[in-house]
């Protein structure tokens, strides 16, 4: 076991693995970009230029440059191979955004703001390329693009919504919209839509873009955007709230995580636990459960990085059966240990 030092002292708000699953990335409400090693634990770099916590992480396609949007409505661009800041970066922006991605060869990227607003970027000139506004109204407290790019599926609300200054979660938000929305980028036509029936408080889209998971109060919904048919519903059966989605790169598995700490993977096609993790406890002294904030696969499905709100970043392998390890730790260190392929930062 090898103690490294930690420099998050925000919540860890989004997760982003290389396309070659080397390296993850972390952003967190305390502005920084951390960089770490996914094999050893090693805490490669820490960036620390936005202004503001970070809200979106993204990899080019192969993987030498790092795109970070905050808060502070800029995105930074970086050099993942020396690690440095490209002098390039965008900051156009008028509203917070939720989530960014490069399109096609990376010479454009795509951003999503909270007020609905997509706005695409020509990285060699950083000029607005194009805006498309879809079709909810006010703010978009749940979004997301699929893996192309090409489409976007959002829950909207229809007035006010109250987020963590900094942190860019909804923490209070008026009734939804009736629709989950699936958009197409480039034209804004409204390619399908989903009676949200209950409050939908995450979205994924699968690696084909084809299906749409919908995490709820208690149930993972499985929605086929082109037959519109849903599958069975997958039930937390101990009732939680589920915060967090993600799907492995071939789609056969689905990770969630919710706010009461619990993490379980699925199998996508049948609904069923592949998968069982322990609770994630919190640390001394705090007295609520460590609400998992993200979940991301690396590119081979072998391991599931998991950030939580304790400042927390756990690497969990692919075995059957694997629970947290649970180390006491002083949240200013880092803990790594190779127990079944599993890494916890606290």
């Amino acid at each position: 076991m090898n103690r490294l030092p930690y420099e998050n002292t925000g919540w860890v708000n989004v997760l982003a693995f290389s396309p070659d699953g080397k390296m993850l990335a972390s952003g967190s409400t305390d502005k920084k970009v951390l960089l770490w090693d996914a094999a050893t634990g090693e805490m490669l770099t820490s960036l620390t230029e936005h202004l503001n916590g970070i809200a979106a992480l993204t990899f080019s396609s192969n993987g030498s440059t790092l795109a970070s949007a905050s808060t502070d409505g800029t995105i930074r661009f970086w050099n993942t191979e020396n690690r440095s800041l490209l002098l390039t970066r965008i900051t156009g922006h008028s509203e917070w955004m939720k989530a960014v991605t490069f399109l096609k060869d990376s010479s454009t990227l795509a951003t999503a703001a909270f007020n609905g607003a997509i706005t695409f970027w020509d990285l060699k000139t950083l000029q607005k390329s194009g805006t498309q506004m879809i079709g909810h109204r006010d703010l978009l407290p749940t979004l997301a693009f699929s893996p192309d790019g090409t489409k976007f599926a959002s829950v909207g609300a229809t007035g006010p919504v109250l987020f963590v200054a900094g942190f860019g979660t909804a923490v209070s938000r008026p009734p939804l919209d009736e629709f989950v929305r699936i958009t197409d980028v480039k034209t804004g036509r409204e390619l399908a839509n989903l009676p949200a029936n209950m409050t939908v408080e995450n979205i994924a889209f699968s690696p084909d873009g084809k299906t749409v998971a919908l995490g709820t109060a208690a149930i993972i919904r499985l929605w086929n955007t082109e037959t519109g048919r849903i599958k069975t519903p997958i039930p937390d059966t101990k009732g939680n709230t589920i915060n967090a989605l993600a799907f492995s790169s071939d789609g056969k598995k689905l990770a969630s995580g919710t706010w009461a700490g619990d993490v379980q993977v699925w199998n996508s096609e049948t609904g069923d636990a592949v998968t069982s993790f322990a609770k994630v406890e919190p640390l001394e002294g705090d007295h609520d459960r460590d609400s998992i904030i993200t979940l991301v696969f690396s590119s081979d499905g072998t391991m599931l990085a998991v950030g939580s709100n304790y400042i927390r970043i756990l690497m969990l392998g692919s075995e059957k059966q694997i629970g947290f390890k649970q180390m006491r730790a002083n949240r200013s260190v880092s803990v790594f240990t190779r127990y079944y392929r599993a890494c916890y930062w606290a």
